[in-house]
């Protein structure tokens, strides 16, 4: 799986001595994850593995239990009847998904996504500085699964830290919502400056953001917080409202300490 302009050798041309293992699988290239149905080549000219290692491999494919039959059994029609029109149609349509995750994705502050050269799924970093209500990647995916209800595998799991994983074989309307609610999400959580440099401000900041979600959900119309100053504002008041009848709320820095004040049109939408 190779997207068009980019290349990928054979991994057996890279050696003519030293074995080399080659492991493939229906999930990636067929778009078919869950059906746990893979293979490896073995690129030994030499003979150097032996019956020993050949064995090991062996049972080492029949760890997993339950192994579907039917898929086995279909296997090597699926290899050598599967047309040249669903590769190409499958390989532009993750192309364009993937750059149009990549796209929206580069302009969101505080990430930094990784344009794939074949994959179905794109890997994301965090600047993890700039988010300091969380620790890590595994904190940063669940609390956006849990506010945006967008799924991403934190990539801790691979050794990979402080990156998560997309996937991009959606249709493309649900990747760009998705892209979407991640932007709101950073937007929320996003602290341009370290998390040390004002703890005070972190605190109230944070509690601001805790006080729009629950506004939200009383189902009152939230306006975004206007940058710099001292003392931040919120505006909200009832979804059927124009903006002239909107309600500032001032918050001053201890938490819980939350005045209404007067009417005022100065406001945008979040």
């Amino acid at each position: 799986m190779v997207f068009p302009g980019c290349s990928c050798p054979s991994m057996a041309s890279l050696s003519t001595d030293v074995p080399i293992l080659s492991c493939g699988g229906l999930a990636k290239r067929w778009l078919v994850p869950g059906w746990r149905m893979g293979w490896i080549l073995i690129h030994d000219r030499n003979d150097l593995f032996g019956s020993e290692i050949r064995q090991g491999l062996v049972k080492l494919s029949q760890r997993i239990l339950g192994a579907c039959s039917i898929i086995q059994g279909a296997l090597e029609s699926i290899l050598n009847n599967t047309p040249q029109s669903f590769y190409n149609k499958t390989i532009s349509f993750l192309k364009s998904n993937s750059e149009i995750c990549f796209n929206e994705l580069s302009t969101i502050p505080g990430l930094n996504p990784v344009m794939p050269s074949g994959a179905m799924y794109l890997m994301v970093g965090i600047d993890i500085d700039h988010f300091p209500d969380y620790k890590n990647d595994v904190d940063f995916t669940e609390s956006l699964v849990t506010e945006q209800s967008v799924f991403c595998l934190p990539a801790s799991a691979f050794e990979y830290p402080n990156f998560f994983r997309i996937v991009v074989t959606v249709p493309e309307e649900m990747m760009l919502e998705a892209c979407s609610r991640i932007r709101e999400f950073c937007q929320r959580h996003y602290r341009p400056g370290s998390p040390d440099s004002n703890y005070l401000d972190h605190w109230k900041w944070k509690f601001i953001n805790m006080m729009c979600l629950t506004l939200t959900r009383w189902n009152l119309k939230v306006w975004k917080l206007p940058a710099g100053g001292s003392t931040p504002f919120v505006f909200a008041g009832n979804r059927g409202r124009s903006r002239q009848r909107m309600r500032k709320f001032q918050i001053a820095v201890e938490p819980g300490n939350v005045q209404r004040g007067r009417t005022t049109t100065n406001c945008e939408l979040c």
